[in-house]
């Protein structure tokens, strides 16, 4: 996570010249060093921009107990190496403990990937009960998942939902699987379809994912299945491999769009590619019957056999069967290949499965 600082002159001081402003500063006013120091890292007030007097005075700011600066040069601390926590840490804690909510949001982000998680679950409760969106959000998340405190799933929804109607695209998506799923809330399609809406709009792939989903088998509303191209496509677009095998259904079976196999084979392969054991065992199919694609048994026998491999427990029962007789298919085309090209379709299926795994 790279923190992106806003330099704004303090407010009291914004119809200041920049004179009395450094005047104050040399004075030893807190408030008027952060603020000579957004002048020079802005260039504001006429003066040219200068990141060395910048950063000298945030650090005397800083030292001076101004929370803000304390946090500004935490998060360009972290910036600069995000491997080395601990001089972001020390600026975010002091920041934190004058309770400014962005320093309590990173510092218990920080202790989150540390896996410190009731260190987290303190500063995120700080943060989240002064309104931080993010921090609301990252609180439901360790209420959902039981990390650094029980697992509650009405808490969780609880601070999902505050943190949702502030707009945050996380927690809209999050909320909108807790009305899915009916966990901590009444399970409501109508609900979950509205919550994945305004994620999605904010170009959540997973939230696009879901509502394309919803369009698709008319959960919460009527089948609809240009609207699930749509949202696969957007979701599909940012990554998501279900979405790419979802859309490359949709392409396959020309529901939404036009029949195109070649389509098809676009998005199979991408999904493939991110070891998606649907999207791997139809690529397989596809090679084999030579559909929007030459006809290669050894890509064929490659992909099928890097599904075989595939130790994904969170299988649908349909892509289960699929494997049964994806192995049949194996079986036959290990019969039809020349040595040479079996040996190559193995290796094939090695680097596949490898690169699926990064």
């Amino acid at each position: 996570m790279r923190l992106f600082i806003i330099f704004l002159l303090v407010l009291s001081l914004g119809a200041e010249d920049y004179e009395t402003i450094e005047k104050k500063a040399q004075a030893g006013d807190a408030d008027a060093q952060l603020a000579l120091s957004t002048i020079y890292f802005n260039g504001d007030l006429n003066e040219p921009k200068n990141n060395r007097l910048g950063l000298l005075w945030l650090n005397v700011s800083a030292n001076n107990g101004n929370s803000e600066a304390q946090f500004k040069l935490g998060a360009m601390n972290y910036n600069a190496d995000p491997r080395d926590s601990k001089s972001a840490m020390k600026w975010f804690t002091q920041s934190a403990k004058q309770g400014y909510a962005d320093a309590e949001f990173f510092l218990g982000y920080l202790y989150y990937e540390l896996q410190d998680y009731k260190a987290a679950l303190n500063w995120y409760r700080l943060a989240a009960k002064q309104g931080s969106a993010g921090a609301q959000c990252n609180l439901g998340e360790l209420y959902y998942s039981g990390n650094g405190v029980e697992k509650d799933f009405k808490e969780a929804a609880k601070w999902y939902g505050l943190s949702a109607v502030q707009g945050y695209a996380s927690a809209q998506s999050n909320l909108g699987d807790m009305y899915y799923d009916g966990e901590g809330v009444d399970k409501d399609y109508k609900s979950a379809l509205k919550w994945y809406t305004r994620a999605a709009e904010q170009k959540n792939p997973q939230a696009q994912y879901n509502l394309a989903y919803m369009h698709d088998n008319g959960e919460g509303t009527t089948t609809d299945f240009k609207s699930a191209v749509k949202w696969y496509t957007k979701s599909a677009d940012q990554g998501d491999a279900s979405a790419q095998f979802n859309l490359a259904e949709m392409y396959y079976d020309g529901r939404g769009v036009s029949k195109n196999y070649k389509t098809a084979v676009k998005w199979y392969t991408l999904a493939a590619k991110q070891n998606d054991l649907s999207g791997q065992l139809k690529l397989g199919l596809m090679y084999h019957a030579g559909r929007g694609i030459p006809k290669d048994l050894v890509e064929a026998y490659a992909w099928i056999s890097t599904a075989l491999e595939s130790k994904d427990e969170t299988a649908e029962t349909i892509a289960i069967l699929s494997l049964k007789k994806a192995g049949a298919l194996k079986d036959e085309i290990t019969k039809i290949l020349t040595k040479e090209d079996l040996q190559k379709a193995k290796a094939l299926a090695v680097e596949y499965s490898k690169s699926g795994k990064k």
